[in-house]
């Protein structure tokens, strides 16, 4: 009898009783936009420490994108590890920074309008709209001087002094006007139009009191407004 009880003994000995850590996990709904949310409950009587998150995030790591694990609620016993997780997996989103819009470009800078003036006694003989060699050489080197260039409108106006009647003077400005303004065209400067006006003894810009001053008088004024 003895050696039965023994025998009893030896073979509960060798039968412990064990039950590991298990998890159970389900989705339960959606989070924040698309994400699903998930509970995991851990159960056990020797359950591991950390192994419900240890079982979310291998979750998470099998999802596309690898997301990053996100508790939203963890149950735990007092004084026990959590044996209930709440949790979704979060990919994460790349931040969109607003266009920063490009600086609006610098207006053009406006050109303003070359004005030339042409001393009459060098480009005419007295009373006479003729270019003398000189006249043709100053306006030679104003075309050169241009370089090309694309002008919008060029105005040609010539000026008299007060010698002579009014009607005279007007037309002879208007002559000389005229020659300048062909002149220029004919030989390369670049314009969408010339305008020519004859002013005669109109705007002085000095005394005709004087040789001098009815010299400064007698001359012709360029305007050029470049595109």
């Amino acid at each position: 009898m003895k050696n039965i009880a023994f025998v009893v003994l030896l073979f509960l000995a060798g039968c412990t009783v064990y039950s590991g850590p298990t998890a159970n996990m389900r989705p339960v709904g959606n989070g924040h936009g698309d994400e699903q949310v998930y509970q995991v409950e851990c159960t056990g009587l020797f359950e591991e420490t950390g192994s419900c998150l240890s079982k979310a995030q291998e979750i998470c790591a099998i999802q596309p994108g690898s997301p990053a694990l996100h508790v939203i609620e963890q149950i735990a016993p007092r004084g026990r590890t959590p044996d209930r997780l709440l949790f979704r997996c979060e990919v994460p989103r790349m931040s969109v920074r607003a266009a920063v819009p490009a600086p609006a470009p610098a207006p053009a800078p406006v050109q303003s309008p070359a004005k030339v003036l042409l001393h009459g006694d060098a480009l005419f003989d007295f009373d006479k709209s003729t270019l003398k060699p000189a006249g043709w050489r100053a306006l030679d080197k104003l075309i050169t001087d241009a370089g090309g260039k694309q002008f919008r409108v060029v105005q040609v106006s010539g000026y008299t002094d007060s010698i002579g009647s009014e009607s005279y003077n007007n037309a002879l400005s208007m002559r000389r006007a005229r020659t300048v303004a062909t002149y220029l065209r004919e030989h390369g400067l670049q314009a969408d139009r010339f305008v020519v006006n004859g002013l005669g003894r109109s705007n002085p810009v000095a005394s005709n009191a004087t040789d001098d001053g009815r010299a400064q008088n007698r001359r012709v004024e360029l305007v050029l407004e470049q595109k």
